[in-house]
């Protein structure tokens, strides 16, 4: 499953709204691959620091910008 959170209008919340979906689907024993789209890196910060916490499910983190499609296809293993 692909699950975008996206605007064009900066502030609106969307890291944290995706960051807390990611904890929630990791609490609840599913994968998580969280795509940070964003220069301001604030969800891939977030990763890292829960990656301190190893009482904490993990949640994967890549950082990719501009046209993330193809990348998310091949997370997703869409060809």
């Amino acid at each position: 499953m692909i699950l975008i959170v996206g605007s064009q209008k900066g502030g609106s919340g969307k890291s944290t709204i995706a960051v807390n979906i990611c904890a929630l689907l990791a609490v609840n024993g599913f994968n998580v691959m969280l795509v940070d789209a964003d220069k301001q890196t604030t969800a891939a910060n977030w990763a890292e620091d829960r990656e301190n916490s190893p009482e904490l499910p993990r949640v994967n983190c890549v950082q990719k910008y501009d046209n993330i499609r193809e990348t998310l296809h091949d997370l997703n293993g869409v060809n």
